[in-house]
């Protein structure tokens, strides 16, 4: 999806095993249609210089990028970060790299071709340091559903409920915000404390990914470190059954 060495449709894990969720499931970069463009200098700074490129980013241009840490899943290949020109996606399946939320690090990449646009492909990462996250992005959970904010570092507010499609070796929630909702999914197992909070009001940071279904972009899903980036503004109601309503976890 995001390049020559994109993740596929079925993503194995080190051991083999399909996650046959991801066949449908998948983080996609910046949507929003842009106008080839070439850049200026060389190498390109920017993430977002590297998404004006449009289709010219075929030629492999060089990349160094500087920037945080929203998020990191080494299994399913995933690091999204943001460089102060804005939020991007680097993919890193098949590198071994999990760093924590708030690293700064410098990426050397060349540019490649996405399914929707340029993006950074074969990157190298190196760890700077502690950086500091971006200013959240405050939106509905309707509003992150438009596919407007995917890759944004974003807080939203709902009310916790488990999943109606199973996600393999994550805790995952569906938050509710009205009529609207979006997957939720952390990349640890679950524990005592994540089926406690089946039906609690929760404010989350996290980042805005994609889901898409037979080629279609469905909904957000959103990526969450772990249970700190939610922070819980009223109880599940005493009377909720949370063996009945526990997060699906492989």
């Amino acid at each position: 999806l995001f390049g020559e060495n994109s993740i596929m449709l079925h993503v194995r894990t080190a051991r083999g095993q399909r996650l046959p969720s991801l066949s449908v499931i998948l983080v996609l970069a910046v949507m929003v249609p842009i106008q080839a463009q070439q850049p200026t200098s060389l190498p390109i700074r920017s993430i977002a210089d590297v998404s004006r490129l449009g289709a010219d980013a075929k030629r492999g241009y060089p990349v160094q990028l500087n920037g945080v840490v929203t998020y990191s899943d080494s299994e399913w290949g995933l690091l999204f970060f943001h460089d102060g020109s804005g939020p991007g996606f680097i993919n890193v399946h098949g590198k071994g790299i999990q760093l924590p939320v708030g690293t700064q690090i410098e990426v050397d990449a060349v540019t490649g071709i996405g399914d929707l646009s340029a993006v950074p492909v074969n990157p190298i990462v190196r760890v700077l340091g502690k950086g500091s996250l971006p200013k959240a992005e405050t939106r509905t959970v309707a509003e992150l559903n438009s596919g407007t904010y995917d890759s944004q570092w974003i807080e939203t507010q709902g009310v916790l409920r488990s999943p109606r499609e199973p996600v393999y070796g994550r805790t995952a929630f569906r938050i509710f915000d009205g009529g609207s909702s979006a997957l939720i999914v952390i990349p640890k197992s679950e524990d005592d404390r994540a089926r406690r909070l089946i039906g609690a009001t929760v404010k989350l940071r996290a980042v805005c990914g994609a889901r898409i279904d037979g080629g279609k972009r469905v909904g957000a899903q959103l990526f969450a470190s772990d249970l700190r980036f939610m922070e819980v503004q009223e109880l599940a109601a005493a009377d909720i059954d949370l063996s009945a309503e526990r997060p699906r976890i492989g």
